[in-house]
């Protein structure tokens, strides 16, 4: 999985593009510009993806909601958010809703002992509210999100 850093990228160059593989490699794109245009060091690559904040998970919290049989409040939207994983506790599935109320076999499911991973460097981060709901309520999901 790549992540895309976002343009034009300061201390770089307004028409290059950066996409951070996995493996921490890099790879570049340049639109409509001269080759003697682009003077730019490997380092001041790195400070512009450094500046982005990409991956850098400074403070985890860690809850515990208990997901009724009805929609329940998994996890508040936080606009800081950069980092959640919602572990399946309980032993029925738990199907999440992304800024929705959760629905049975709806949405995101996570069967007993599963997880939900989000995250820029996935692609698939969310800020929103998340909810949750199972078939007879009272399942534990343990859910942790880093900003």
């Amino acid at each position: 999985m790549a992540l895309t850093i976002a343009r034009p990228l300061s201390n770089v160059h307004p028409n290059m593009g950066i996409v951070v593989n996995a493996d921490g490699t890099y790879r570049f794109s340049v639109e409509d510009v001269n080759s003697d245009e682009i003077l730019v060091s490997v380092q001041a690559i790195e400070a512009a993806v450094e500046a982005q904040g990409e991956g850098v998970y400074t403070t985890p919290t860690h809850t515990a909601p208990v997901i009724g049989a009805a929609t329940t409040a998994a996890l508040a939207a936080n606009a800081n958010r950069l980092y959640a994983l919602f572990v399946n506790d309980g032993t029925e599935n738990i199907y999440l809703g992304l800024g929705v109320a959760a629905v049975m076999n709806i949405g995101v499911p996570i069967v007993p002992g599963g997880s939900y991973e989000m995250s820029r460097e996935l692609g698939n981060l969310y800020v929103g509210v998340v909810n949750g709901i199972c078939a007879s309520g009272g399942m534990v999901l343990c859910v942790t999100e880093a900003v």
